[in-house]
């Protein structure tokens, strides 16, 4: 026991010892990160690659898989080709739907703790999603406009790729592919 006490006491010693000031602890160094925060993106958010495309069906998130993208293009603008959604969505978590249920989408900023912050992502001018059927195309349409789209009345896996265009407060284009199975 006198030995802990004088192990203890030591280490006490040693680090009471070291010259540096011991303050309380506060929410100094937040607040001191978050004004970095701002005053280095006082134009808004600084987002480093394109905002993540998600889906959700009955109340749960799925995430799509990034195919492609090309953000902020300075030299010449982008020129994206997707790649095959069959190979893309492979391990993807595929959700379930009825014919013709809604699907919602949403966009979300790539930032750690970007809750802290006011500011939406940024909307992109346009969200094409081309569908896929068994490897072939079966459809195209914009959904820009609206927060959903329809699941097809087809049964089985259909696969996807979203591709969303900004050019507005960001310039860039990104590639996304997820699937989800009709119910039959």
């Amino acid at each position: 026991m006198k030995k802990r006490i004088f192990l203890l006491s030591g280490i006490f010693l040693l680090t009471a010892c070291t010259g540096e000031e011991v303050k309380p602890p506060t929410n100094e160094l937040e607040k001191e990160v978050e004004n970095e925060y701002i005053e280095d993106t006082e134009n808004g958010l600084v987002l480093e690659e394109p905002p993540a495309f998600r889906i959700s069906v009955n109340d749960r998130g799925y995430a799509p898989s990034l195919d492609n993208y090309c953000w902020e293009p300075e030299v010449q603008p982008c020129d994206l080709e997707s790649s095959d959604p069959r190979e893309l969505t492979e391990g993807y978590q595929t959700p379930i739907v009825n014919a013709g249920q809604r699907i919602q989408h949403i966009i979300t900023p790539n930032v750690d703790d970007f809750d802290t912050f006011d500011e939406a992502a940024p909307k992109p001018s346009s969200i094409v999603l081309t569908r896929y059927r068994l490897g072939d195309k079966q459809e195209e349409f914009a959904i820009e406009d609206s927060p959903t789209f329809e699941a097809p009345e087809e049964p089985g896996v259909h696969h996807y790729i979203a591709y969303l265009t900004w050019d507005n407060q960001y310039y860039g284009e990104a590639t996304y592919a997820f699937r989800i199975s009709v119910r039959e």
